[in-house]
């Protein structure tokens, strides 16, 4: 670690900017399921972890890092069917 790197960490305003090497690696060693894992919108936090438990159709039920379950509507399939329509429109002209 250079000094400029040390000196920078002891700003009493750098704890606000970035999180600790410490907190860093233990962020990045934890595992991550992108099938499984997500973030969800919160109004204190900006958004949080989350695990999906279930999908139904374009519901999608998630369990929030606080122990909240939440059901969200995906629009995915919508969009996939749109985008579908403009492929096919395409070929036809």
């Amino acid at each position: 670690m250079s000094k400029l790197e040390s000196d920078h960490e002891k700003d009493p305003g750098w704890q606000y900017l970035r999180q600790t090497r410490e907190q860093m690696a233990a962020e990045q060693s934890r595992p991550f399921d992108s099938k499984k894992n997500c973030w969800i919108p919160d109004a204190e936090e900006g958004y949080i972890a989350a695990e999906i438990t279930s999908t139904k159709g374009d519901n999608v039920t998630v369990v929030s890092a606080r122990g909240n379950e939440v059901c969200f509507h995906d629009g995915r399939g919508m969009v996939l069917v749109f985008l579908e329509s403009i492929c096919l429109n395409m070929e036809c002209c």
